[in-house]
């Protein structure tokens, strides 16, 4: 793939790096630095057959200049069938390479040890962590491991629903009624088996490469290709970059926190949806739609990075939920048009420069967060001492969508075996025929009341990072704009009578940034599992089902009552999600211990 660089970019490269290390006498006294490792690798599955459409001997991925070129088609990986994380099926096409990343923190008194691994994946469920965990060396010393996929959709499956991908009503009602080891898992486990042993080998090398590091901090806004699709439209746009440095001026790793969901090619063969013309996509476009594997946005976030002088880069997902998307949006290329910054109003943007949700978008708005991120650490706060602490808090959240615990009962969400829990806390694998009080004899229904999962709060010097395993909503994050109760058409310009407005939209506690007492708060969603979506309570509307037809009792059609759209509600586990979650870490953000 070809590389594009202004001079103007390699200038401000230069720039940054100088301002950004600062230098660091040999004399130094770094035993009040953190101590800091970091490592990167790739999780690709690895492309064994494929077509060689221009002859040349190599298999090609695709090129992210171009709207619609996907590289040579795949016709086996080496792991065998893998399944697109939220797309349409089997992958046919790789367009960029997939990866992991580990950072390691220890704290330069107490020798505790935090770890956050990153990576281009849809999500990881809690019981997935947890295996995780268990494979982890106690020779390594890490005390607290955090996993937390950057939610990129074009990953291969991790959540196992896309075993079902392309099943027929009847072929869902035979898995729902047969023995759960007939339920197809989207999850490739000689690839996942991979992955989870690439976790360690990187937390090893990470581990075996500390040294003392400062840390520069950055904090921008970036919203570029970015809308909120759920009313109240509030994002919380907050760019955060925390850079290690070592002693020797070298950047070790940076870290970005950036949200949105990375999703931008998943509907763009559907004309109803997107801003794609449909009519004029060639017949491979439509082929690879849903079936391309890629790194997303922040594949390119992590890419601009690594080649800029970032060592080795970690991306993270913040408040997405609601949901942030650039699925319906259009970006454009501020270097060949720098007459429009990414900041300039998009309805001011000549519609002949802007780029639609194709492939060339990803890299757009990828290179642009990279680009951002990295420039905020020219103004921000260079701290050599420091400290690493972390207080987490187990908690249980009812399961109340009936999608959830059915396909929970066909025992292929996620990896490992997971399980329900009672209100103790205590591990509950009993199963009923009864489905809204229906005798449905095969069909097995777990009756464990709640899912189990963590938050937890890692402060890290002057930062904090707030691990979420859910999609949180910008409001709860950042809060509800000062004029949001006087000005309501500017938050629900399209359907405000499918949500309270007013007064009536209250949240149960105040936004987590203001609770939070560091400067630097890091939103760290989908961290350790995935939930869904945190709606708030006021809000939360149960869409329609169709209870009377088992097993097709669960939530189903997502619309409300009155038919508005309230799809959010139909992918997340339950109604407590904010009193449950953002309760339990305003717990930890009081003082209180676990």
């Amino acid at each position: 793939m070809r590389i594009r660089m202004t001079i103007q970019a390699v200038l401000v490269v230069t720039l940054l790096a100088a301002s950004a290390t600062g230098a660091v006498a040999e004399d130094t006294d770094t035993s009040a630095w953190i101590r800091f490792g970091a490592a990167e690798a790739d999780i690709t599955p690895i492309v064994e057959r494929y077509e060689d459409l221009n002859g040349n001997g190599r298999y090609d991925m695709g090129d992210p200049t171009q709207p619609f070129e996907f590289g040579d088609k795949v016709t086996r990986f080496r792991e065998g069938e893998i399944m697109v994380g939220n797309g349409s099926g089997t992958a046919l096409y790789v367009h960029g390479p997939l990866k992991t990343s580990v950072a390691v923190f220890e704290d330069p008194v107490t020798k505790t040890r935090v770890a956050y691994v990153s990576a281009d994946l849809y999500l990881i469920l809690q019981h997935d962590t947890e295996a995780i965990r268990a494979r982890v060396p106690k020779s390594l010393g890490i005390d607290y491991l955090v996993v937390a996929p950057s939610h990129n959709h074009m990953g291969p499956d991790t959540l196992g629903m896309m075993g079902l991908s392309g099943k027929s009503v009847a072929d869902i009602l035979k898995i729902a009624y047969g023995p759960k080891t007939d339920a197809p898992s989207g999850i490739n486990p000689i690839w996942f088996e991979r992955f989870m042993d690439t976790i360690v080998q990187s937390l090893e090398k990470a581990v075996e490469s500390m040294q003392p590091a400062r840390m520069r901090l950055g904090k921008t806004r970036f919203s570029f290709g970015m809308a909120d699709e759920r009313e109240p439209k509030i994002i919380d746009d907050d760019l955060m970059t925390m850079q290690l440095i070592g002693a020797d001026q070298t950047p070790i790793a940076t870290i970005v926190q950036g949200t949105c969901h990375p999703e931008s090619v998943l509907i763009y063969g559907d004309e109803r949806y997107t801003n794609v013309d449909y009519a004029g996509l060639s017949d491979r476009a439509l082929e690879a739609w849903g079936r391309t594997l890629s790194p997303g946005f922040p594949g390119y976030v992590r890419k601009y990075v690594r080649e800029n002088g970032g060592g080795v880069p970690l991306y993270f997902s913040g408040p997405v939920g609601a949901m942030v998307s650039n699925i319906f949006e259009k970006v454009w290329d501020p270097e060949a048009h720098p007459e429009y910054p990414i900041t300039a109003n998009p309805e001011t943007v000549p519609e002949e420069i802007k780029v639609p949700t194709d492939y060339r978008m990803m890299h757009l708005m990828g290179r642009e967060m990279g680009k951002a991120a990295m420039a905020s650490l020219k103004d921000g706060e260079t701290v050599d001492a420091g400290r690493v602490s972390y207080v987490r808090k187990e908690i249980l959240v009812p399961l109340q969508n009936p999608m959830f615990r059915l396909i929970s009962g066909m025992g292929i969400l996620g990896y490992s075996q997971g399980a329900l829990y009672d209100d103790q806390g205590r591990s509950d694998r009993d199963v009923s025929h009864m489905v809204r009080g229906l005798f449905a004899p095969g069909l097995q229904i777990p009756t464990g009341r709640n899912m189990k999962t963590e938050v937890a709060l890692v402060n890290i010097g002057p930062a904090q990072f707030i691990n979420i395993p859910a999609e949180i909503v910008g409001e709860m994050t950042r809060g509800l704009p000062d004029d949001f109760y006087t000005n309501v058409p500017k938050y629900f310009p399209d359907n405000p009578k499918a949500h309270p407005t007013g007064k009536d939209y209250v949240l149960q506690f105040p936004p987590l940034k203001k609770q939070s007492k560091s400067k630097y708060p890091f939103i760290i969603g989908l961290a350790n599992s995935d939930m869904g979506y945190v709606i708030p309570a006021c809000d939360f509307k149960p869409p329609h089902d169709l209870w009377m037809v088992p097993p097709f009792s669960f939530w189903w059609i997502a619309i409300d009552a009155s038919g508005n759209p309230h799809y959010e509600e139909s992918m997340t586990a339950s109604k407590q999600m904010e009193t449950r979650i953002v309760g339990a870490l305003t717990e930890l953000l009081s003082g209180a211990k676990e």
